[in-house]
């Protein structure tokens, strides 16, 4: 019996930007954290449009993958792991709508792929 009494989530913004299509969209970090002994955490990117409108989420693994910041249109993540190329940038597009998958590079040709989840 796994019995959570500890439940807390954060809460970070990254920034907004209207596409070319016209839509406005806001991009959130959320890590939330669970377990009472051994804590553990889920973390995403939220994505929001127009109205502040939920819509859907990338998922990220590991909460030190997240996105750094949002700006001009594009979402950075900066890969600091010791086996991938030294604080190497990864600079997603979002200026033509929601990316369906997100690649963040870590060393050649390997890296994390990240897909968009629609939220229904």
């Amino acid at each position: 019996d796994w019995n959570i009494k500890k439940n807390e989530t954060h809460y970070r913004y990254l920034g907004s930007v209207t596409t070319n299509k016209n839509e406005n969209l806001t991009l959130i970090n959320s890590i939330n954290y669970f377990g009472e002994t051994s804590k553990r955490a889920r973390s995403q990117v939220m994505v929001f449009q127009d109205n502040d409108k939920y819509i859907g989420y990338y998922y990220i693994p590991m909460i030190y993958d997240l996105p750094t910041k949002f700006e001009n249109g594009f979402l950075y993540f900066i890969n600091n792991e010791d086996n991938c190329e030294n604080n190497y940038e990864t600079k997603i597009d979002f200026k033509n709508g929601i990316p369906e998958k997100i690649f963040r590079k870590c060393k050649g040709k390997l890296g994390d792929l990240y897909e968009f989840q629609i939220d229904e």
